[in-house]
């Protein structure tokens, strides 16, 4: 039995060992697991020789949770919509490594995507405010009909 117990994690980890014969493993090792969710998963596991063991896990991410980007990809382009086009800031972004929250590469649609569903200040807005735009009514001189 002792050598058995010993050589259950070769066994286990045994690319010829299918998901069917670990689960009988399992079957043949717990009598039952209690599961309790709050802001933590506690498994209580209960062995067949009478032996328990429990286990503290953090609550996995919500799906929504794991797919945002994150603050720090959005704060840097905050600051680089100062001076930088969105292909420009993709650019950047990808050679430090950044992603989406999809685990993308950063392009210019991301980034305009991202800069609008963050309510980020587009670019023309703050290059009008420093007076690097202006707004001009063309034809100039055509008065308009009321």
């Amino acid at each position: 039995m002792l050598a058995l117990a010993q050589d259950l994690p070769r066994l286990w980890h045994d690319p010829n060992t299918t998901d069917q014969d670990r689960k009988r493993m399992v079957r043949l090792l717990i009598e039952d697991v209690t599961l309790t969710k709050t802001d933590q998963i506690t498994a209580q596991i209960r062995f067949k020789g009478g032996a328990t063991r429990t286990l503290t896990l953090p609550r996995p991410l919500g799906a929504w949770k794991e797919r945002t980007t994150s603050p720090d990809v959005i704060r840097q382009i905050d600051q680089l919509l100062d001076t930088c086009t969105d292909a420009e800031i993709a650019v950047q972004l990808n050679r430090q490594g950044c992603r989406s929250g999809m685990k993308l590469e950063l392009t210019a649609d991301i980034v305009a995507r991202l800069q609008r569903q963050y309510g980020l200040k587009p670019r023309y807005d703050r290059l009008k405010e420093r007076g690097l735009i202006q707004s001009v009514r063309w034809p100039p001189n055509l008065e308009l009909p009321r």
